[in-house]
């Protein structure tokens, strides 16, 4: 079994949408009388922080969008929480269709904003890494030259955050690379060579999950021949990269980056980060469809929808991207077949037009492959208990 990160708590959720007895409460302008949706929550395990509510939040291009609710009991030991508005029309912005808000359960400060709103910097960074140099004797010429260290796995990085008016914060970080779990390697490791090597050709991906754990995989292939390959998939946990003072990324290689704050000088104003005091649940979306969507997956009716994702085993991951791996590889050959070629994915001597092609139903064919996430609408929520993991909103680079 998995962890979920230091800061995971189990709730165990009794939800009802729209069927609650309407309260008291005090309500905002867009009050309907009776609440749209209800949750019921019991705390199994875990620390919260009691000075922290439940809201929904609402995700947009610019932040969260809050939507307040009427509380009784005591959260998050044992509650029951009432929402009687709808999200604002700024929380429909982040679809092209503006007809559906996406959301989740937070947890936020008592005294929160309205909305947790990105402000958008000039942000840079520079990265620096522990180099050698090393030197051969080439008749009476000593040649030298200084690369990166191969056996370091730390780094350090500068940031450089700045207003339209030019004020700045300037931060360092410590940072470590640290090789993700191995779920799968197979083929010919001969050709898991250096990048740029003649005769290779490779490519890497990163999908990421909702439980806040990536997979990534890299494969190579024999320019000349598809069938000779090497392929390696990682499955990475970031479900600590919250906050400015600790983020981080995952690379194609199957690596994470893990970064730790150690200096800022400056506009320390520029450094205020929502993500680092904010809860939020795992697998469960609130999402609020001003009509019904039926060709939604899951489909939506209009109103509140309730939509637990479940946490994908290593082995449904791992079936997963092998699926559009091979849905590459079987693109190519029936290009190959139907047009009398023996082009590799990712060879530089690939056609535009065959590219494209390719492109297109690998595309197709990984559409088909069975999806290691799987999300459901709870029809009759009030009918199910429902376990939910909550735990920081995440902080990449």
């Amino acid at each position: 079994m998995r962890t979920t990160g230091a800061f995971a708590v189990l709730f165990n959720v009794l939800a009802t949408l729209g069927s609650a007895a309407a309260c008291d409460s005090q309500v905002g302008e867009n009050y309907t009388g009776e609440p749209l949706l209800s949750i019921h929550g019991t705390v199994q395990n875990g620390a919260v922080d009691p000075d922290l509510v439940p809201a929904l939040g609402f995700e947009t291009l610019d932040g969260m969008y809050l939507v307040d609710g009427h509380m009784t009991g005591t959260f998050p030991a044992q509650f029951q929480f009432d929402v009687t508005e709808v999200p604002p029309d700024a929380a429909f912005t982040l679809l092209p269709t503006a007809d559906v808000a996406l959301g989740t359960l937070l947890m936020v400060p008592r005294n929160h904003p309205q909305a947790y709103l990105e402000t958008h910097y000039n942000d840079s960074a520079e990265d620096s890494y522990p180099m050698i140099t090393t030197c051969s004797l080439q008749g009476n010429i000593n040649n030298c030259s200084t690369v990166r260290d191969p056996t370091s796995n730390t780094m350090t990085e500068q940031r450089t955050t700045c207003d339209s008016n030019g004020n700045c914060l300037y931060r360092t970080y410590n940072c470590t690379v640290e090789a993700c779990e191995s779920l799968a390697s197979y083929g010919d490791s001969a050709l898991r060579a250096p990048q740029g090597t003649i005769g290779v050709s490779g490519n890497g991906d990163v999908y990421c999950y909702d439980n806040q754990y990536c997979a990534t995989d890299q494969v190579e292939f024999d320019n000349n021949d598809i069938n000779h390959s090497y392929r390696e998939i990682e499955y990475c946990d970031m479900g600590n990269l919250v906050s400015s003072a600790n983020p981080g990324w995952v690379s194609t290689d199957g690596t994470i980056t893990r970064c730790i704050l150690t200096n800022q000088t400056g506009d320390t104003s520029l450094s205020s980060d929502y993500k680092s005091i904010v809860k939020t649940s795992r697998n469960l979306i609130v999402a609020y469809a001003r009509h019904d969507r039926p060709d939604w997956v899951p489909p939506m009716v209009r109103g509140y929808n309730l939509i637990e994702s479940t946490t994908p085993t290593t082995d449904q991951v791992l079936a997963e991207v092998i699926c559009k791996l091979d849905a590459v590889v079987t693109a190519y050959k029936e290009y190959n077949a139907a047009n009398g070629t023996s082009y590799v994915p990712y060879s530089p001597t690939v056609s535009q037009a065959a590219e494209q092609s390719t492109n297109s139903r690998s595309t197709e064919l990984a559409n088909q492959c069975s999806k290691a996430e799987q999300y459901r609408r709870i029809p009759d929520p009030s009918a199910e208990s429902l376990t939910i993991q909550v735990g920081n909103l995440p902080a990449q680079r």
